[in-house]
């Protein structure tokens, strides 16, 4: 699937519109959460023993009852420009013998179990802004290079693809009013900050 592309008579607002869905699932080396800054939304990231031991330590700090644990996808977000939507969902809701096996494992470790049977998480639909598509894309962007996203289906559009999307992105995407809404903002606000009264 190629990244959708706009010739000079394109407007800028139908760019978000030619680009296609694509679904991107967390995880990093270290099996840790991640957080959707952009929605301020926790996600689980993919569990892996195999990953683990891929660390500079190895799995010297991982126990022998979680040592047993099954691989666990981590939960899913998939973005939909020209809906201007996006959706997380969690792989565990559709593998119910995966689910009992989490269960079956986490019951044994005494630092993981709660007393309450691991469940999927609740799916979660949000409604985007010109302004919000284009931060989430380029929040995307940073975690792929970082390693804690993997495209699963579809491709992440390119940055060029992204330039050229209504929108900005956003640098206080709840906007306290203390800092400049904006990111191409921030390089002006700090110039005024750092000028002698």
């Amino acid at each position: 699937m190629a990244d959708a592309t706009t010739t000079p008579e394109t407007s800028r607002a139908a760019t978000g519109h030619r680009v296609e869905s694509f679904t991107v699932e967390f995880g990093d080396l270290y099996c840790r959460n991640h957080t959707i800054n952009c929605f301020r939304l926790r996600v689980r990231g993919a569990w892996s023993v195999t990953r683990l031991h891929q660390r500079g330590i190895g799995g010297r700090d991982i126990g022998s009852a979680m040592a047993n644990m099954p691989d666990i996808p981590g939960q899913r977000l998939r973005v939909d420009p020209r809906a201007m939507r996006a959706t997380v969902t969690d792989p565990l809701a559709d593998n119910p013998e995966l689910l009992e096996r989490v269960n079956g494992v986490s019951q044994k470790v005494r630092a993981f179990w709660k007393g309450v049977p691991f469940k999927p998480v609740p799916p979660a639909e949000l409604t985007l802004t010109d302004d919000q598509l284009v931060t989430l894309l380029l929040e995307l962007h940073r975690k792929r290079e970082a390693g804690q996203i993997v495209v699963v289906e579809g491709r992440l559009p390119s940055l060029e693809t992204i330039g050229k999307m209504d929108g900005r992105e956003l640098f206080d995407p709840w906007n306290s009013g203390r800092k400049p809404k904006y990111a191409d903002e921030v390089a002006g606000w700090s110039e005024r900050l750092d000028r002698p009264a």
